[in-house]
């Protein structure tokens, strides 16, 4: 309910009247503002005689104008106009009065009644909740249906700014982002501590900065040129880079959405890094540069592109298949095949070794060759079939076998029975002595070379040294007397090898590897070389022990 108002007016009858003292009105209307009126009997007689009472812009018998609740007279009363009705005072504050939310008592037309959202207050009941002031005519807030004063409700529940910790004043200008709200002047960069406004901000762990110091603090550096990178950046190794700034180390070609590799932590285009470090295909001796996932295949010391590993005859591509190296170039098994049968033929007419009176057949060291320089993982090498010479069976039987063993080793014999001769004849010439500076540098040499260990396995034929009994083990398989080409010599120096290191096993493994059937009389002679060996070194230890 609004304030009330008391009005006071004058009014005057037309016909034989006489004025009638003053009137006040206390009226409600619609919008809620009550008029209080108070009026007096007047004492005019109309025409028809009796008194009458003007109200309401009305004239109204004495006995007529009354409370629209009570009935009860109001001529001469005080009564209050609500929806165009009059009540009287008792009425009307019991049916329409509000009550005080303070004392719980109802606001009598004499009390001036102060509304706040659909509540009502006696003017001496309008007061804080906290600190019991009177609020009438002073700012207030209200919260949980309870009414403050400014301070009071500053202290309680007013927000407060994320910058000072000030309470927000009423009309005071108030900066939001999100949660959060400062005053306009604390509104501003944590670096700079310039007014950020209604500028634009980057916020970040809960700070404000302008744009300016944002970049300078936060923003991504190229790591060539350290200027911020405001746009078409690239990273490389989880560093970034301006476009025009990632280029080739070498010969500076920007590299941004082009192929590169890189070494040593840099990057270098595909020409570059192929020239400079790249391996070279052993084919077509361009660079493999690997960019792109490239895959190459590798042999020993030598490299080729996938594509380029393929067989020097037959241009068949060998990736994951079996191979064997011919020189500085890769075959197929079929080649060899062929290769090897036009090598047979060649050897066949112009190689006749003799071991008593039994030719021996250039199989042997022909196939031994292709074996023993291939890769042990490609098995498909062992594959190659050895063709028929003449239209007989290659295959060695093992009586060939076992004759040429005991020719071999009749032979060695007669080696080592010479060979001891000239070492004793050796020692017992008399020399000229040397000089007894030359002989102190000399005597430790001598006494490593002339130790009865070595020359015993020198005269046995079991050594490596070129200079004692190895020409004995090689030319013993490739006598000088018969024309020996290049490759039937190295097979004879492999052979020599084996020997030496292992007996005859190895030669029986490979006989057996090109098919040929070992029967049990090589195998036991094979047994027993390599154990008379071992015994007869075991015995000569002991003998030397007990000396």
């Amino acid at each position: 309910m609004a304030d009330v108002d008391v009005q006071v007016q004058y009014t005057t009858t037309e016909r034989k009247t006489r004025k009638v003292k003053k009137t006040s009105k206390r009226r409600e209307s619609k919008d809620g503002e009550v008029s209080v009126t108070e009026l007096e009997q007047t004492n005019t007689t109309n025409d028809d005689g009796g008194e009458y009472t003007k109200a309401m812009n009305k004239d109204w018998h004495s006995g007529h104008f009354c409370c629209w609740k009570c009935d009860e007279s109001l001529t001469g009363q005080r009564y209050v106009l609500r929806d165009e009705q009059p009540y009287c005072i008792k009425c009307y504050e019991g049916v329409f009065a509000n009550g005080c939310e303070e004392c719980n008592k109802i606001i009598g037309i004499d009390s001036k009644d102060l509304s706040y959202k659909d509540k009502h207050w006696h003017e001496a009941c309008f007061l804080c909740a906290k600190c019991r002031v009177s609020l009438v005519d002073k700012q207030f807030g209200s919260k949980l249906d309870k009414i403050y004063c400014g301070n009071c409700y500053d202290a309680q529940f007013a927000s407060r700014c994320d910058g000072c910790g000030d309470v927000f004043r009423a009309g005071t200008k108030k900066m939001e982002y999100k949660t959060r709200q400062w005053h306009e002047k604390c509104f501003c960069c944590v670096v700079c501590q310039k007014a950020i406004g209604t500028k634009s901000f980057i916020p970040r762990e809960q700070e404000i900065y302008c744009t300016g110091c944002y970049e300078n603090k936060f923003s991504t550096r190229c790591v060539k040129c350290n200027k911020i990178i405001t746009q078409d950046g690239v990273t490389y190794k989880h560093e970034p880079w301006h476009r025009e700034c990632f280029t080739c180390t070498h010969c500076n070609t920007s590299l941004a959405g082009e192929r590169f590799t890189s070494r040593d932590e840099k990057p270098y285009c595909s020409n570059c890094f192929g020239e400079l470090f790249a391996k070279r295909c052993t084919a077509c001796s361009k660079p493999i540069s690997g960019i792109g996932g490239t895959r190459f295949i590798s042999f020993e010391d030598r490299h080729w592109h996938n594509s380029c590993f393929q067989c020097a005859y037959c241009k068949v591509s060998l990736v994951g298949k079996g191979f064997i190296p011919d020189e500085q170039d890769v075959i197929c098994p079929e080649c060899a095949k062929q290769k090897i049968a036009i090598s047979w033929k060649k050897a066949t007419e112009r190689y006749s070794c003799c071991v008593g009176r039994l030719p021996v057949r250039p199989l042997f060291p022909l196939s031994l060759s292709y074996l023993l320089v291939s890769l042990p993982t490609i098995e498909k090498a062992r594959e190659v079939d050895i063709p028929e010479m003449n239209g007989k069976d290659p295959r060695v039987s093992r009586e060939q076998i076992d004759t040429i063993s005991k020719r071999i080793q009749r032979l060695r014999a007669l080696r080592q029975q010479k060979s001891r001769k000239r070492v004793q004849s050796l020692k017992s010439e008399s020399t000229k002595p040397l000089n007894d500076d030359v002989q102190q540098v000399l005597k430790p040499i001598y006494e490593d070379l002339t130790t009865d260990d070595l020359l015993e396995r020198c005269t046995g034929a079991n050594t490596q040294n070129n200079n004692e009994s190895f020409n004995h083990c090689v030319w013993q398989l490739a006598p000088k007397h018969v024309f020996c080409g290049k490759q039937i010599v190295e097979v004879a120096t492999q052979c020599a090898v084996c020997t030496f290191n292992q007996g005859y096993d190895p030669i029986l493994k490979i006989l057996e590897t090109m098919g040929c059937t070992i029967g049990p009389s090589a195998a036991h002679f094979a047994a027993k070389y390599k154990n008379g060996i071992q015994i007869e070194i075991q015995k000569e230890r002991k003998t030397k022990e007990k000396l």
